[in-house]
């Protein structure tokens, strides 16, 4: 008797084993077969990193904002624009309006000192392309990035160093969303 109870719990398990081994075996070969059918990762070509692949920039600035202009030519040819000199059919004339940093306080502590500031930058831009024989398209838009810089005044001597990063990261942030609004001009 205790034999037959014991055989009938090891048949269950033995069940349940193999299905488990079976559900495996078809996952695995489902994986494959997704590698096997085309299925690959996002590459530097695509339009997600490179949106402006293939597309010439004239930048029109009418004033050079400090520091901007080379991260702004280094991130449109980052996003694979060709950046030129010259205005000709099917170039993206971008002109930059106005561009705004500054930060805020966004949060005081208990004893009333700042504990938060907001870091942001505005960046106002006309982008035109002329393509040969058509009709111009044009983008006017305003993108903006902002980051929080939390403030502990027990550790000061970072808090340049900091801010410095941040600005910066919001610059690359500006530019990377300017590609993406002006790639619809394709």
């Amino acid at each position: 008797m205790i034999s037959q109870l014991f055989d009938r719990h090891s048949s269950r398990i033995g069940r349940r084993a193999a299905g488990l081994v079976l559900i495996t075996f078809f996952l695995v070969i489902s994986a494959v077969q997704g590698c096997a059918t085309g299925f690959k990762p996002r590459g530097a070509d695509s339009l997600t990193y490179a949106p402006l692949k293939g597309m010439s920039v004239l930048l029109n600035e009418s004033g050079k904002q400090s520091g901007f202009t080379r991260i702004l030519e280094d991130g449109l040819h980052a996003s694979g624009a060709a950046l030129v000199t010259e205005s000709a059919p099917g170039v993206i004339v971008l002109k930059i309006n106005e561009l705004e940093e500054d930060k805020t306080v966004s949060a005081y502590s208990a004893v009333r000192q700042v504990r938060e500031f907001n870091h942001y930058i505005e960046l106002s831009f006309l982008a035109v392309r002329q393509p040969a024989g058509g009709k111009a398209k044009q983008v006017e838009a305003l993108v903006r990035a902002e980051r929080v810089q939390i403030y502990d005044s027990e550790y000061v001597l970072g808090a340049a160093e900091e801010e410095r990063i941040i600005k910066n990261e919001l610059r690359v942030e500006v530019v990377r969303l300017l590609a993406l609004r002006i790639a619809v001009l394709k």
